[in-house]
This record gives C-alpha cells, structure tokens and sequence, in this order.
C-alpha cells in the first residue's frame, strides 16, 4: 500500500493539474457553457469542490479496520472514470449551482479541501474503511480508495475542461 508521502505527492500532482486547467481560462470565459445543457468549466471546478469537500467529511467520519485488500477498489475506480465514453450523472447534492463562479474563489476552495485532504492523509490511518458514506456504484471504500477517487475524479474532469475549452473557443 502506498504511504501517506506518496499519496499527498500525487494529490499534489492533481491539485497542480487542475489549478493549471482552470487558470487556462479567462474569467469571461470560465461560466460559458458549451451547450445549454452542459455544465461550464466553473461548474465542474464548483463540482470538484462540493464533491470534496463532502468526502473530507466521509474520512473524518466513522472509520473501522478491514479484511480486504485496502486498496481493492482502487483500479475499478480508475477504469471508470477513465472511460470518457460513458457519461456519469452527478447527483444533486453534488452538482454545481446556478450561481456565477469566479475563478479565484473556486482555485482558493479547492486548495484549502486539497490541504485538509492531505492533513488527514498524514495523521489517518488509511487502511481503514469509511462507514459514512457507502458509494452506490463502489460500495464501501477505504480511505486510501476514497483519495484515489478524488484525484481520478478529477482527471476525469481536467479531459471534459480540456473539451470544454475546445468547444468555447472554437
């Protein structure tokens, strides 16, 4: 299992990725949908952000240790989000709002979850399952699998930024 190091070294790593993807738009540019019914790149920072925000609270949560492989559920994770063919619906707690998004708000958002993920990442045990929260698609997830779901979540998003982008600009 990876340690707490290596884990933050790769959140660090998203975490600079999409800072990067977001500040690639103009702040006139960041709410513009590609279609009406198609979220903006403020959207899906905001998405990022909420979706976050709340898993923090899933790994502070009710913790308790497991039998299974604590990374089990990693590489299924991975290959989900990975296959940009199938679109996934966010549900509505987690979908963004309606409000105007500014580009400095949602970077100073996602690096202020992104630091308590990690703060919870050095002082946690991350083999530990989370009981808070079961995933419907994943089921019960430890906390190392919660944090790959974050930064593969959000690979996931930086590709349909990269599109967005494409479309807005084109």
């Amino acid at each position: 299992m990876k340690n707490a190091a290596e884990l933050i070294e790769e959140l660090n790593n998203s975490t600079n990725m999409l800072t990067n993807k977001i500040n690639q738009f103009k702040d006139n540019d960041f709410n513009v949908k590609p279609e009406p019914n198609q979220w903006s790149a403020g959207d899906v920072a905001e998405h990022i952000y909420i979706l976050e925000s709340f898993i923090n609270k899933v790994l502070v949560g009710t913790c308790i240790s497991t039998e299974r492989n604590p990374e089990e559920k990693i590489l299924v994770v991975k290959n989900i989000f990975s296959n940009f063919d199938k679109k996934l619906n966010a549900p509505d707690p987690i979908a963004p709002s309606v409000n105007i998004k500014t580009i400095d708000q949602l970077l100073n958002d996602i690096k202020t979850s992104r630091l308590i993920t990690e703060q919870i990442v050095s002082a946690h045990d991350l083999s530990l399952i989370c009981k808070d929260f079961v995933h419907k698609g994943f089921g019960e997830m430890t906390r190392t699998e919660w944090v790959h779901f974050c930064i593969y979540h959000t690979e996931r998003h930086l590709h349909q930024m990269q599109k967005i982008k494409e479309k807005i600009s084109a």
